[in-house]
């Protein structure tokens, strides 16, 4: 979950965090932190779990603070990390999805993260149009993918983030799920 709070200066902190219980939920473990940042335009959000069919855990979530820091002002990029069992610290990062140029805007999150083999995922998540704007000089919401195909370890945003729907006109598309149905295709409700 994100956990974002003022410091007693004001200046604005954001964390991920993971908490466990093994009760069915009446009792829960001391959070771990997966990722922290602090500042204007650092912010980390919108985090998703997943466990992997060979067992790991793994966080994604909504990343200000990387981009930031290499200097893509404004860019909002997909970022997992990976649960050590044996020290129970989160290791990585990895970027799952991210623009390669400042000039070419990546407001890329809130995902979802699909297995189509134990080693091949997909990822789809909210993004930005490039190619258009509104009247209004904002940049329409598309849905866009990754992959992978090392089960999360690199992810293939070099190659392009293609598009999986752009609506038409001044419409937005949020807030992609997706899940393998039996039959092997893949379903995505936005």
């Amino acid at each position: 979950y994100r956990f974002n709070t003022p410091r007693a200066d004001g200046v604005p902190t954001y964390s991920i965090r993971c908490a466990s219980s093994k009760d069915g939920g009446r009792t829960w473990t001391k959070p771990s932190i997966v990722a922290e940042a602090a500042g204007e335009g650092h912010g980390l959000w919108a985090s998703f779990l997943h466990r992997t069919s060979k067992g790991s855990i793994q966080c994604y979530y909504d990343d200000e603070d990387t981009p930031n820091n290499q200097g893509f002002k404004n860019h909002q990029w997909i970022t997992m990390k990976t649960l050590n069992r044996k020290t129970r610290r989160w290791a990585g990062p990895v970027t799952v999805s991210r623009t390669s140029t400042p000039n070419e805007l990546a407001r890329d999150g809130m995902c979802s993260i699909c297995e189509l083999t134990d080693t091949r995922y997909i990822c789809v998540f909210e993004s930005v149009s490039t190619s258009r704007r509104t009247p209004e000089d904002a940049r329409p919401a598309v849905i866009r993918m990754v992959e992978s195909k090392n089960a999360g370890r690199a992810w293939n945003w070099r190659e392009g983030r293609p598009i999986v729907y752009e609506p038409a006109g001044l419409f937005m598309a949020f807030s992609p799920w997706t899940v393998r149905l039996e039959s092997g295709n893949v379903l995505c409700v936005f």
